[in-house]
């Protein structure tokens, strides 16, 4: 379901050079906002898109596993358990456990509850009620191992409000949840490629600021950040649809045998 500190290097680039660090699974579909060439970001609403993510984690989570098929060949026997008898080894790993996992449940439920808060305070002007709703999101607590599902809206709302401080000006703001953002999706996956699209928006947000200040040195500083971080994250993205259409041609082709 999706709708989302120094952060782990990727690797080294293919183009640009070494990457300064900090993405979930790949089944959820993307909710980009891509930064225009004025310096101005494009902002549709956000909520839409991130509910589509939130709807089909909670359908994963619902599901379950899918239970085993038997091949035609080599039909599965059908074994009767005696009462005296050991219980027989469940078809599916997941078969003793709950099929909805309760926390995350709730936990997407928040999410969805923060964003439309998030929503209707935007439209009121209210932009530090909108951030105070996210950063529920971003500072819930978790025991454990975190789920797929949760590194990605919470990745996912991290880059919500980095968008929103950064339009404020509050670009120190918004860099510190890019970077939060980036330490908990380290997987090269579309939401670490988010993030560091936001690392971007930010910082061609903020050279604007500078340069209307006469401060062409801070503003030539921050143009590079961001043209390395847009590099970055197109890396990224490249990488997850070449993987993703990869996937698509062995299902096809196993289809098809």
């Amino acid at each position: 379901m999706s709708r989302l500190v120094s952060s782990p290097a990727m690797g080294p680039r293919r183009s640009r050079g070494e990457g300064d660090g900090g993405g979930a699974r790949a089944l959820r579909r993307p909710s980009a906002r891509a930064a225009s060439l004025d310096g101005r970001a494009c902002r549709p609403r956000r909520h839409a898109a991130l509910a589509g993510v939130l709807a089909l984690a909670a359908v994963g989570w619902l599901a379950g596993c899918a239970q085993q098929s038997s091949t035609e060949d080599e039909p599965r026997p059908v074994t009767t358990v005696r009462p005296a008898a050991a219980p027989a080894a469940p078809a599916c790993a997941c078969e003793d456990e709950p099929v909805v996992d309760p926390p995350l449940l709730a936990f997407l439920s928040l999410a969805r509850a923060a964003h439309h808060e998030a929503d209707l305070a935007m439209e009121g002007d209210d932009r530090a009620r909108a951030v105070a709703a996210l950063a529920r999101v971003t500072s819930a607590s978790w025991s454990g191992k975190k789920p797929p599902e949760l590194v990605e809206v919470t990745a996912d709302t991290f880059a919500r409000i980095a968008d929103l401080e950064s339009e404020a000006g509050k670009f120190d703001e918004a860099s510190r949840a890019v970077d939060a953002g980036l330490a908990l999706a380290t997987e090269p996956t579309h939401y670490r490629g988010r993030l560091f699209e936001l690392r971007g928006v930010v910082e061609q947000r903020r050279e604007k600021a500078l340069k209307d200040k006469g401060d062409k040195a801070g503003a030539a500083k921050a143009r590079e950040i961001a043209l390395d971080a847009f590099g970055q994250a197109m890396d990224i993205q490249e990488d997850v649809i070449g993987r993703m259409m990869k996937e698509k041609e062995r299902e096809k082709d196993k289809g098809g045998k």
